[in-house]
């Protein structure tokens, strides 16, 4: 059998995107297994999952696509279970960012932001009588009895209460969730997110540089193929400012005057315009190893 599941996202109730249920194991066990070897086997996996504390955590959901039966997942089924996960994972932290423009939450101290690793996918095959499970990490593998195996909550992924996602947004990431995967767009955009959850992974292992450099390999994933772009850098911003006075326009939107050189001279940008350029100027100091006077400005 093969399954997927959110080892610590600790949902307070079922979430969907498209075609993809994310259920808790409490739910998903009490509700929808109605074998009991099946049931056996995921209340002994689930201890494994232990907190800081060293005892068991209850923060395990189970990823269960609409139309397969469990334990039976096709590669477009664990593509589309892959995609939703990221979609979840990059909702709950969009509506989290959002929320700090709000006053309300300023002055209550603030409602955690829920980081990407709380909605990390892991994948088990496995047999429902198994007493033992083999990791695999990298091109590292290892056996270990269920009795013995223990997976350790990242220290810096916060459970419980936190911002949650809108619901009007995870319905139209649940459409994207179904594109072909040949959709050249659809493809993008998961790539994008990929970068984007990569930046925003927390812990020691990445400084505000990397995720800067990360995020605006997102950007390029999305601008580098808009039309009349290149790959180079001066197509990407000019690309981004096209959208920006496309879909970033309101009454309210503040512009300037920039010189973008000899060849364009000096033009009037929307600021998130203005902004992206600063931004890809950061980045390619980093990426060619130039100082950054004064460290890396507030964009991430």
């Amino acid at each position: 059998m093969k399954a997927c599941y959110l080892p610590w996202a600790d949902l307070d109730r079922e979430a969907a995107v498209g075609p993809v249920r994310f259920v808790p194991l409490a739910s998903w066990l009490e509700q929808e297994v109605t074998d009991p070897i099946v049931r056996r086997f995921w209340e002994r996996y689930q201890k494994c999952h232990i907190g800081q504390s060293g005892k068991p955590v209850t923060s395990l959901a189970m990823a269960v696509h609409t139309k397969a039966p469990f334990g039976q997942l096709t590669a477009r089924q664990t593509l589309e279970i892959h995609r939703a996960a990221a979609a979840l994972a990059f909702a709950y932290h969009t509506a989290g960012y959002e929320s700090r423009t709000d006053p309300k939450h300023r002055r209550s101290g603030m409602t955690p932001i829920a980081k990407p690793e709380r909605f990390a996918l892991y994948g088990k095959t496995y047999a429902p009588t198994d007493r033992s499970a083999t990791l695999t990490s990298g091109n590292v593998s290892s056996h270990w009895s269920l009795a013995q195996l223990r997976w350790q909550h990242p220290p810096h992924v916060m459970g419980g209460s936190c911002v949650g996602p809108d619901r009007e947004f995870l319905v139209a990431l649940g459409k994207l969730v179904r594109a072909s995967p040949r959709n050249d767009l659809a493809n993008r955009i998961w790539t994008a997110l990929d970068w984007v959850r990569m930046a925003f992974t927390g812990g020691d292992g990445i400084d505000d540089r990397m995720r800067l450099g990360l995020m605006m390999t997102a950007y390029e994933c999305l601008f580098a193929h808009a039309k009349g772009s290149g790959t180079r850098g001066g197509e990407v911003k000019w690309a981004f400012a096209n959208f920006a006075k496309q879909h970033l326009q309101h009454d309210r939107i503040r512009h300037t005057t920039r010189d973008l050189g000899p060849s364009i001279g000096k033009q009037t940008l929307s600021l998130p315009a203005d902004w992206f350029y600063d931004f890809f100027k950061c980045r390619s100091l980093i990426l060619h190893g130039k100082p950054l006077l004064g460290g890396v400005p507030t964009f991430v």
